[in-house]
């Protein structure tokens, strides 16, 4: 299931990836002409609803930030 919100002003949005034995959280954002870009991944271990990604926006911001000077 594809679970899409935005979580700051850049629009960093998310995806869920859930299986036996994993709970995958990625965070990724588009850059000009809608190509995307992954930020950053990581394994959520506390469930579906307990994922607090406070930690992870300032990490996946510098990320795009860093991607759009690339350009």
């Amino acid at each position: 299931a594809l679970a899409l919100f935005s979580f700051t002003a850049v629009k960093i949005f998310h995806e869920s990836l859930t299986g036996k034995g994993f709970n995958l959280r990625i965070l990724y954002a588009f850059l000009a002409k809608q190509s995307p870009v992954l930020l950053l991944a990581f394994h959520e271990r506390a469930g579906k609803r307990k994922t607090d990604y406070s930690g992870y926006i300032p990490q996946a911001a510098e990320r795009l930030r860093q991607k759009k000077e690339e350009l």
